[in-house]
Protein backbone atom coordinates (compact mmCIF):
# COMPACT_ATOMS: atom_id res chain seq x y z
CA UNK A 1 0.00 0.00 0.00
CA UNK A 2 1.10 3.41 -0.70
CA UNK A 3 1.92 5.59 2.43
CA UNK A 4 3.23 8.92 3.21
CA UNK A 5 6.12 9.20 4.40
CA UNK A 6 8.09 12.17 5.60
CA UNK A 7 9.65 12.86 1.73
CA UNK A 8 9.07 9.26 0.82
CA UNK A 9 5.38 8.55 -0.60
CA UNK A 10 6.68 6.24 -3.29
CA UNK A 11 5.42 2.53 -2.90
CA UNK A 12 8.23 -0.23 -2.00
CA UNK A 13 9.41 -1.75 -5.12
CA UNK A 14 10.58 -4.99 -4.29
CA UNK A 15 13.35 -7.09 -6.16
CA UNK A 16 11.52 -9.47 -8.81
CA UNK A 17 12.45 -12.29 -7.21
CA UNK A 18 10.05 -11.55 -4.08
CA UNK A 19 7.31 -11.22 -6.54
CA UNK A 20 7.94 -14.89 -8.57
CA UNK A 21 8.45 -16.44 -5.24
CA UNK A 22 5.41 -15.25 -3.61
CA UNK A 23 3.42 -16.09 -6.94
CA UNK A 24 4.40 -20.13 -6.71
CA UNK A 25 4.07 -19.92 -2.95
CA UNK A 26 0.54 -18.71 -3.17
CA UNK A 27 -0.15 -21.19 -6.78
CA UNK A 28 1.23 -24.36 -4.51
CA UNK A 29 -0.09 -23.32 -1.64
CA UNK A 30 -3.60 -23.49 -3.44
CA UNK A 31 -2.95 -26.66 -4.73
CA UNK A 32 -2.59 -28.22 -1.45
CA UNK A 33 -5.05 -27.26 0.17
CA UNK A 34 -7.59 -27.95 -3.49
CA UNK A 35 -6.36 -31.77 -3.64
CA UNK A 36 -7.20 -31.94 0.34
CA UNK A 37 -10.73 -30.28 -0.45
CA UNK A 38 -10.98 -32.67 -3.45
CA UNK A 39 -10.74 -35.84 -1.00
CA UNK A 40 -12.54 -34.90 1.17
CA UNK A 41 -15.54 -34.32 -0.75
CA UNK A 42 -14.86 -37.75 -2.50
CA UNK A 43 -14.60 -39.65 0.86
CA UNK A 44 -17.90 -37.49 1.45
CA UNK A 45 -19.53 -38.58 -2.09
CA UNK A 46 -18.89 -42.24 -1.15
CA UNK A 47 -20.26 -42.33 1.80
CA UNK A 48 -23.30 -40.79 -0.06
CA UNK A 49 -23.77 -43.23 -2.60
CA UNK A 50 -23.13 -45.81 0.18
CA UNK A 51 -26.56 -44.45 1.81
CA UNK A 52 -28.50 -44.44 -1.29
CA UNK A 53 -27.31 -48.07 -2.09
CA UNK A 54 -29.77 -49.13 0.15
CA UNK A 55 -32.57 -47.69 -1.63
CA UNK A 56 -31.23 -48.13 -5.37
CA UNK A 57 -28.70 -50.47 -6.95
CA UNK A 58 -25.81 -48.31 -6.98
CA UNK A 59 -23.62 -50.02 -9.56
CA UNK A 60 -19.79 -50.66 -7.42
CA UNK A 61 -17.71 -49.54 -10.83
CA UNK A 62 -19.17 -46.07 -8.68
CA UNK A 63 -16.87 -47.12 -5.86
CA UNK A 64 -14.37 -48.08 -8.11
CA UNK A 65 -13.86 -44.91 -9.93
CA UNK A 66 -14.00 -42.98 -6.56
CA UNK A 67 -11.36 -45.00 -5.24
CA UNK A 68 -8.86 -44.39 -8.81
CA UNK A 69 -9.69 -40.67 -7.81
CA UNK A 70 -8.47 -40.80 -4.08
CA UNK A 71 -5.76 -43.02 -5.18
CA UNK A 72 -4.49 -40.07 -7.68
CA UNK A 73 -4.90 -37.66 -5.65
CA UNK A 74 -2.75 -39.36 -2.89
CA UNK A 75 -0.17 -40.05 -5.81
CA UNK A 76 0.08 -36.65 -6.69
CA UNK A 77 -0.13 -35.39 -3.14
CA UNK A 78 2.99 -37.36 -2.68
CA UNK A 79 5.09 -36.96 -5.60
CA UNK A 80 4.38 -32.95 -6.21
CA UNK A 81 4.69 -32.38 -2.11
CA UNK A 82 2.73 -28.63 -3.00
CA UNK A 83 2.98 -28.27 1.29
CA UNK A 84 7.05 -28.41 0.66
CA UNK A 85 7.23 -25.73 -2.32
CA UNK A 86 4.89 -24.04 -0.39
CA UNK A 87 6.53 -23.43 2.55
CA UNK A 88 9.74 -22.87 0.99
CA UNK A 89 8.79 -20.62 -1.57
CA UNK A 90 6.88 -18.05 1.12
CA UNK A 91 10.49 -18.64 3.34
CA UNK A 92 12.27 -17.43 -0.10
CA UNK A 93 10.08 -14.44 -0.65
CA UNK A 94 9.95 -13.32 2.70
CA UNK A 95 13.54 -13.71 3.01
CA UNK A 96 14.08 -11.41 0.25
CA UNK A 97 11.71 -8.73 1.55
CA UNK A 98 14.15 -9.28 4.81
CA UNK A 99 17.27 -8.79 3.07
CA UNK A 100 15.46 -5.80 1.07
CA UNK A 101 14.20 -3.70 4.21
CA UNK A 102 17.85 -4.13 5.44
CA UNK A 103 19.56 -3.35 2.48
CA UNK A 104 16.97 0.25 2.45
CA UNK A 105 17.99 0.80 5.91
CA UNK A 106 22.15 0.35 5.89
CA UNK A 107 21.34 -2.16 8.46
CA UNK A 108 24.19 -4.92 9.25
CA UNK A 109 25.32 -6.66 7.03
CA UNK A 110 24.61 -3.71 4.54
CA UNK A 111 26.04 -0.75 6.30
CA UNK A 112 28.40 0.49 4.28
CA UNK A 113 27.68 3.40 2.11
CA UNK A 114 30.99 3.97 0.47
CA UNK A 115 30.79 2.36 -2.76
CA UNK A 116 29.08 -0.12 -4.76
CA UNK A 117 29.64 -2.76 -1.88
CA UNK A 118 26.56 -3.24 -0.33
CA UNK A 119 24.91 -3.42 -3.59
CA UNK A 120 27.02 -6.21 -4.23
CA UNK A 121 26.67 -8.13 -1.29
CA UNK A 122 23.07 -7.45 -1.47
CA UNK A 123 22.98 -9.48 -5.47
CA UNK A 124 24.94 -11.68 -3.88
CA UNK A 125 22.82 -13.00 -0.87
CA UNK A 126 19.91 -13.08 -3.71
CA UNK A 127 21.99 -15.43 -5.93
CA UNK A 128 22.75 -17.82 -2.71
CA UNK A 129 18.67 -17.19 -2.15
CA UNK A 130 17.85 -18.39 -5.44
CA UNK A 131 20.13 -21.08 -5.65
CA UNK A 132 18.72 -22.27 -2.41
CA UNK A 133 15.43 -22.94 -3.81
CA UNK A 134 17.24 -24.47 -7.14
CA UNK A 135 14.39 -27.15 -7.30
CA UNK A 136 11.19 -24.77 -7.12
CA UNK A 137 10.02 -23.56 -10.35
CA UNK A 138 10.76 -19.35 -10.23
CA UNK A 139 10.70 -18.22 -13.59
CA UNK A 140 14.14 -17.20 -15.09
CA UNK A 141 13.00 -13.58 -15.44
CA UNK A 142 13.55 -13.83 -11.28
CA UNK A 143 17.50 -13.93 -12.31
CA UNK A 144 19.64 -11.66 -9.09
CA UNK A 145 21.13 -9.39 -11.85
CA UNK A 146 19.65 -5.90 -11.55
CA UNK A 147 17.29 -7.12 -8.90
CA UNK A 148 18.14 -3.23 -6.51
CA UNK A 149 15.16 -0.98 -7.77
CA UNK A 150 15.52 2.50 -7.39
CA UNK A 151 13.05 2.93 -5.00
CA UNK A 152 15.39 0.96 -2.54
CA UNK A 153 17.76 2.82 -3.77
CA UNK A 154 16.21 6.47 -3.27
CA UNK A 155 15.27 5.25 0.07
CA UNK A 156 18.67 3.76 1.10
CA UNK A 157 20.14 7.00 0.16
CA UNK A 158 17.63 9.16 2.55
CA UNK A 159 18.38 10.38 5.93
CA UNK A 160 17.81 8.76 9.56
CA UNK A 161 14.65 10.17 10.07
CA UNK A 162 13.21 9.84 6.57
CA UNK A 163 14.18 5.92 7.02
CA UNK A 164 13.04 4.90 10.37
CA UNK A 165 9.53 6.93 9.10
CA UNK A 166 9.74 4.50 6.26
CA UNK A 167 10.41 1.60 8.02
CA UNK A 168 7.70 2.11 10.56
CA UNK A 169 4.91 2.67 8.09
CA UNK A 170 5.24 0.61 5.55
CA UNK A 171 7.18 -2.13 7.22
CA UNK A 172 6.30 -2.57 11.03
CA UNK A 173 2.96 -0.97 10.76
CA UNK A 174 1.78 -2.89 7.76
CA UNK A 175 3.18 -6.17 9.71
CA UNK A 176 1.28 -5.22 12.48
CA UNK A 177 -2.31 -4.70 10.91
CA UNK A 178 -1.81 -8.11 8.94
CA UNK A 179 -1.17 -10.02 11.82
CA UNK A 180 -4.22 -8.52 13.63
CA UNK A 181 -6.12 -9.12 10.89
CA UNK A 182 -5.11 -12.52 10.69
CA UNK A 183 -5.73 -13.76 14.38
CA UNK A 184 -9.29 -12.08 14.39
CA UNK A 185 -10.18 -14.00 11.04
CA UNK A 186 -8.08 -17.50 12.12
CA UNK A 187 -10.20 -16.97 15.81
CA UNK A 188 -13.27 -16.36 13.86
CA UNK A 189 -12.94 -19.31 11.52
CA UNK A 190 -12.36 -21.26 14.12
CA UNK A 191 -15.49 -20.66 16.43
CA UNK A 192 -17.61 -20.97 12.51
CA UNK A 193 -16.01 -24.48 12.10
CA UNK A 194 -16.79 -25.89 15.43
CA UNK A 195 -20.24 -25.08 15.11
CA UNK A 196 -20.48 -26.78 12.27
CA UNK A 197 -18.57 -29.57 13.02
CA UNK A 198 -20.55 -29.79 16.57
CA UNK A 199 -23.80 -29.56 14.09
CA UNK A 200 -22.65 -32.85 11.98
CA UNK A 201 -21.32 -34.66 14.85
CA UNK A 202 -25.51 -33.97 16.80
CA UNK A 203 -27.03 -34.89 13.70
CA UNK A 204 -26.39 -38.48 13.88
CA UNK A 205 -26.98 -38.38 17.55
CA UNK A 206 -30.88 -37.47 16.85
CA UNK A 207 -30.86 -40.17 14.00
CA UNK A 208 -29.51 -42.81 16.80
CA UNK A 209 -32.29 -41.96 18.89
CA UNK A 210 -35.31 -41.73 16.00
CA UNK A 211 -33.79 -45.36 14.82
CA UNK A 212 -34.13 -46.75 18.74
CA UNK A 213 -37.50 -45.38 18.60
CA UNK A 214 -38.26 -46.72 15.20
CA UNK A 215 -36.40 -49.57 14.20
CA UNK A 216 -36.88 -48.75 10.10
CA UNK A 217 -34.45 -45.55 10.02
CA UNK A 218 -31.48 -45.63 7.95
CA UNK A 219 -28.23 -47.00 10.32
CA UNK A 220 -26.52 -45.85 6.95
CA UNK A 221 -27.27 -42.14 7.55
CA UNK A 222 -25.80 -41.80 10.58
CA UNK A 223 -22.70 -43.27 9.47
CA UNK A 224 -22.75 -40.73 6.45
CA UNK A 225 -22.41 -37.93 8.66
CA UNK A 226 -20.18 -39.46 10.87
CA UNK A 227 -17.90 -39.44 7.61
CA UNK A 228 -18.80 -36.07 7.03
CA UNK A 229 -17.83 -34.82 10.62
CA UNK A 230 -14.57 -36.68 10.28
CA UNK A 231 -13.70 -34.69 6.81
CA UNK A 232 -14.78 -31.88 8.56
CA UNK A 233 -12.93 -31.80 11.50
CA UNK A 234 -9.51 -32.99 9.45
CA UNK A 235 -10.01 -29.94 7.24
CA UNK A 236 -9.73 -27.49 9.70
CA UNK A 237 -6.84 -29.11 11.68
CA UNK A 238 -5.04 -28.36 8.22
CA UNK A 239 -6.09 -24.90 7.97
CA UNK A 240 -4.67 -24.52 11.83
CA UNK A 241 -7.04 -21.59 12.49
CA UNK A 242 -6.65 -21.54 16.23
CA UNK A 243 -3.05 -22.55 16.35
CA UNK A 244 -2.77 -19.36 13.89
CA UNK A 245 -4.72 -16.92 15.57
CA UNK A 246 -2.76 -18.06 18.73
CA UNK A 247 0.47 -17.35 17.00
CA UNK A 248 -0.37 -14.43 14.85
CA UNK A 249 -1.67 -12.77 18.05
CA UNK A 250 1.57 -12.86 19.98
CA UNK A 251 3.40 -12.09 17.06
CA UNK A 252 1.64 -8.72 16.79
CA UNK A 253 2.11 -8.30 20.72
CA UNK A 254 5.27 -8.49 19.72
CA UNK A 255 6.02 -6.21 17.45
CA UNK A 256 3.70 -3.55 19.87
CA UNK A 257 6.61 -4.17 22.04
CA UNK A 258 8.80 -3.21 19.60
CA UNK A 259 7.61 -0.25 18.20
CA UNK A 260 7.58 0.79 22.10
CA UNK A 261 11.07 0.68 21.79
CA UNK A 262 11.80 3.51 18.81
CA UNK A 263 12.45 6.29 20.44
CA UNK A 264 15.48 5.05 21.30
CA UNK A 265 17.04 4.75 17.58
CA UNK A 266 18.93 8.11 17.18
CA UNK A 267 21.66 6.07 15.77
CA UNK A 268 22.32 4.46 12.39
CA UNK A 269 23.61 1.65 14.44
CA UNK A 270 20.67 1.30 16.45
CA UNK A 271 18.59 1.81 13.44
CA UNK A 272 20.35 -1.75 12.72
CA UNK A 273 19.80 -3.24 15.59
CA UNK A 274 15.82 -1.76 15.41
CA UNK A 275 15.63 -3.31 12.33
CA UNK A 276 17.04 -6.51 12.54
CA UNK A 277 15.38 -7.08 15.51
CA UNK A 278 11.81 -6.19 13.91
CA UNK A 279 13.21 -8.42 10.64
CA UNK A 280 13.55 -11.55 13.17
CA UNK A 281 10.05 -11.29 14.69
CA UNK A 282 8.47 -10.72 10.82
CA UNK A 283 10.42 -13.62 9.50
CA UNK A 284 9.58 -16.11 12.04
CA UNK A 285 6.03 -17.20 11.58
CA UNK A 286 7.17 -17.37 7.87
CA UNK A 287 10.30 -19.14 7.73
CA UNK A 288 9.58 -21.76 11.27
CA UNK A 289 9.09 -24.77 8.79
CA UNK A 290 12.78 -24.54 7.29
CA UNK A 291 16.24 -23.79 8.54
CA UNK A 292 17.36 -20.14 6.68
CA UNK A 293 20.23 -18.73 5.88
CA UNK A 294 18.51 -15.19 6.35
CA UNK A 295 17.47 -15.88 9.52
CA UNK A 296 20.80 -16.87 10.81
CA UNK A 297 22.66 -14.31 9.54
CA UNK A 298 19.64 -11.78 11.32
CA UNK A 299 20.23 -13.47 14.69
CA UNK A 300 24.71 -13.13 13.90
CA UNK A 301 24.04 -9.78 13.10
CA UNK A 302 22.35 -8.82 16.50
CA UNK A 303 24.63 -11.18 18.01
CA UNK A 304 27.90 -8.97 17.20
CA UNK A 305 25.99 -5.97 19.16
CA UNK A 306 24.62 -7.95 22.29
CA UNK A 307 25.32 -9.53 25.00
CA UNK A 308 26.18 -13.66 24.83
CA UNK A 309 25.99 -15.64 27.87
CA UNK A 310 27.37 -19.06 27.76
CA UNK A 311 26.04 -22.19 28.30
CA UNK A 312 22.95 -20.31 29.96
CA UNK A 313 19.86 -21.78 30.55
CA UNK A 314 16.49 -20.02 29.26
CA UNK A 315 14.03 -19.64 31.22
CA UNK A 316 11.37 -17.98 29.52
CA UNK A 317 8.97 -19.61 27.06
CA UNK A 318 8.94 -17.15 24.42
CA UNK A 319 12.51 -17.55 22.48
CA UNK A 320 13.05 -19.34 19.36
CA UNK A 321 15.90 -21.72 18.45
CA UNK A 322 18.30 -21.48 15.31
CA UNK A 323 20.50 -24.66 14.96
CA UNK A 324 23.36 -23.54 12.72
CA UNK A 325 25.59 -26.27 10.33
CA UNK A 326 28.24 -26.56 13.42
CA UNK A 327 25.52 -27.72 16.21
CA UNK A 328 25.57 -24.52 17.93
CA UNK A 329 22.43 -23.32 18.59
CA UNK A 330 21.67 -19.59 18.94
CA UNK A 331 18.43 -18.80 21.77
CA UNK A 332 17.48 -15.30 21.37
CA UNK A 333 14.61 -14.56 23.77
CA UNK A 334 11.82 -11.73 23.03
CA UNK A 335 12.61 -9.07 25.67
CA UNK A 336 13.91 -6.13 24.84
CA UNK A 337 16.82 -5.78 24.26
CA UNK A 338 16.87 -9.00 23.54
CA UNK A 339 19.07 -11.59 24.94
CA UNK A 340 21.23 -14.05 23.28
CA UNK A 341 21.93 -17.58 24.79
CA UNK A 342 24.81 -19.19 22.81
CA UNK A 343 25.09 -22.89 23.49
CA UNK A 344 26.30 -26.31 22.20
CA UNK A 345 24.24 -29.54 21.18
CA UNK A 346 21.13 -30.09 20.04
Amino acid sequence: PRTPSDGISEMIEYPELFYAADRNATKAQRLHFNLIRLEYLLLVATGLVAWLGEHYNVASGIFGIAFIFLAAIATVSHFRQADAEWYLSRAMAESVKTISWQFMMRAVPYENTEGTEATEQFTSRLREILSNGANLPIPNSANPKSQVTEAMLHIRRSNIEERLNTYLEQRVSEQQNWYIEKAKSNANRATIWYFVVCLTYFTPLVLLVFNAIDMRGSWALVSVFLLIGSGLLGWTRSKRYRELSASYALTAREIALLRSSVSDVTTDEKLSDFVNSGELVFSREHTHRVIDNTRLQLVSAVLARKSVLPNSRVRRLNFFRCICEDRKVLIVTNREPPVLHLRWGT
